[in-house]
C-alpha cells in the first residue's frame, strides 16, 4: 500500500479567476474596505491577492536582493496585468499601498522558499547551483536566475543576518492564526456569511 504524502498548496496560477471573468464577461470589482484596510468581499480579496502573487512571481526579477531594487517599470507591468481580470483603480485610497505591500510580501516569501531549497545543498555550492527547485516552486525561470541567487544572495552574510533577525521577530509575535494566507478579518467575514445563509435557510424550512 502506497503512503500518501502531506498535501501542500502549490503555486497559485489564477486559473479559477480567469474562468470566472470569462464566464461573466466582466472583471471582478475591487474596492477597499477602509475599516479592514482590505478589498471588500471575501472571494474578491482572496482572488485579487492570489493574482498579485502569481504575477509577481512571473514578472519580478530574481537578480536583485530586495524588493526596493525592483524598478517602477516592472511594478507597473505587474499592476497592468491585474487589469485584465480586475476592475481596480490604483489611485483609490489604500489600493496602491495594498498592492505594493502584497507584491513585496510575495517577493520576500518566494525568496525565502527558494532559500529553504538552497540550504539543503549549502555545503556544496556547485551542486546547489546545478540543482534549482522544481517548477512548482521556481516556476519557468531560467537557471541563470537561480545561479545568481546562489552566488549573490544566499551566500551573503548580510542576508543571513537579516533572515535570523526576521525569524526572531516572528517568534516574538503572541497572536497568530493558522488560516492560511487569508487575513483573519476575512475568515470572520466568511463565517458571518455562512451563519447568515444558515439562518435564512432555517427560517425558510420552519415557515414555508
Amino acid at each position: 500500500m502506497s503512503s500518501k504524502g502531506k498535501k501542500t498548496r502549490g503555486v497559485t496560477k489564477g486559473i479559477g479567476t480567469h474562468d470566472i471573468v470569462t464566464a461573466s464577461n466582466e472583471r471582478i470589482l475591487i474596492q477597499m474596505n477602509e475599516d479592514q484596510k482590505l478589498p471588500n468581499g471575501v472571494q474578491a480579496n482572496s482572488r485579487f491577492v492570489s493574482e498579485i502573487g502569481s504575477r509577481t512571481r512571473s514578472l519580478a526579477p530574481l537578480h536583485v536582493k530586495t524588493w526596493k531594487e525592483v524598478t517602477l517599470e516592472v511594478k507597473d507591468e505587474i499592476k497592468k496585468g491585474l487589469l485584465h481580470k480586475f476592475d481596480v483603480n490604483f489611485k483609490e485610497a489604500g489600493i496602491a499601498k495594498f498592492v505594493e505591500d502584497k507584491m513585496n510580501n510575495t517577493f520576500r516569501s518566494w525568496k525565502g522558499k527558494l532559500h529553504k531549497h538552497f540550504k539543503k545543498y549549502a555545503d556544496d555550492i556547485d551542486f546547489a547551483r546545478a540543482h534549482p527547485p522544481t517548477e512548482k516552486v521556481f516556476g519557468d525561470r531560467d537557471i541563470s536566475d537561480w545561479e545568481w541567487l546562489c552566488d549573490n544572495l544566499y551566500t551573503d552574510q548580510a542576508y543571513h543576518n537579516r533572515c535570523r533577525i526576521n525569524t526572531i521577530n516572528r517568534n516574538k509575535k503572541i497572536y497568530n492564526h493558522c488560516g492560511g494566507s487569508r487575513p483573519f478579518t476575512k475568515h470572520m467575514e466568511a463565517e458571518e456569511q455562512v451563519n447568515i445563509w444558515y439562518s435564512l435557510n432555517l427560517v425558510a424550512d420552519l415557515h414555508y
